[in-house]
């Protein structure tokens, strides 16, 4: 929310007068600004720059569509798109396209339910800006959030195709690993390698929706723009020490 609203904040044209010109929240922002708003300027123009990992090389390819995809950056294929969400709704149904439509119309992003592991939380987005309520222009960010404290690397390959999200149609979607279990200390952005492989394939190659990774360690404001340097300690005391992973009020329960 907080990238959200600074993106918002950043979009605002200085009027023509001197008088103030607020920000209109509700009317949404590019995704382009969305991430650089939430990610620092040294790591974004990485993300911005990347490819699809989950189509095949082009040699690889025998239809002319997916052969031209694989070196589409994400900069590219979202250069029109745009988010809006101004709060978060809970839902207790399965997450697809005509939820994310909806929860667009009311200017919010979606927290999913506890069954689906895919995913945590789903922000739609509008791959046209000028034709906002076309369904087929419904795509979304997907936002896994992780605690691996010890592990070398967040996992990458986020089975968004599982949830059946998307419809007809080849869309392209962008997938956000929050690995929330490394110390402030010890962040970095492991680079988005591919893990497109013939075993994952489905049936053919149109089939494929181009899925771009951003992966994320840690929760200082060295990963996280947004994060004031001030506001460290209260993210690490939220975050930080295992604290997801304890079961709520563990030295009140009785035997």
């Amino acid at each position: 929310m907080l990238a959200y609203d600074h993106a918002a904040e950043s979009s605002v044209k200085p009027a023509a007068n001197p008088q103030p010109h607020p920000p209109h929240f509700s009317v949404g922002v590019d995704v382009e600004e969305f991430l650089r708003s939430l990610i620092p300027k040294e790591h974004v123009e990485y993300f911005l720059s990347s490819k699809p990992i989950n189509l095949p090389s082009s040699s690889d390819s025998t239809s002319d569509r997916v052969r031209q995809e694989p070196d589409i950056p994400l900069c590219q294929a979202f250069s029109n798109a745009s988010v809006r969400f101004t709060h978060f709704i809970q839902t207790t149904d399965d997450v697809h396209v005509d939820l994310a439509w909806k929860a667009l119309c009311r200017g919010a992003a979606i927290i999913c339910n506890h069954a689906q592991e895919a995913v945590d939380l789903v922000i739609p987005v509008v791959l046209d800006r000028d034709n906002r309520m076309a369904k087929e222009e419904i795509s979304a960010i997907f936002i896994k959030c992780k605690l691996q404290a010890g592990c070398s690397s967040p996992t990458l390959d986020t089975d968004v195709d599982s949830i059946r999200f998307f419809g007809s149609g080849r869309v392209p979607y962008i997938v956000v690993t929050m690995d929330l279990g490394k110390d402030q200390e010890e962040v970095e952005y492991p680079p988005a390698q591919s893990v497109w492989s013939m075993e994952e394939a489905p049936n053919t190659l149109d089939d494929i929706h181009p899925r771009y990774n951003i992966a994320i360690r840690g929760y200082s404001n060295r990963v996280y723009a947004v994060i004031d340097p001030g506001e460290e300690a209260l993210y690490k005391k939220l975050l930080g020490n295992g604290m997801l992973s304890e079961p709520p009020l563990a030295g009140n329960v009785q035997p």
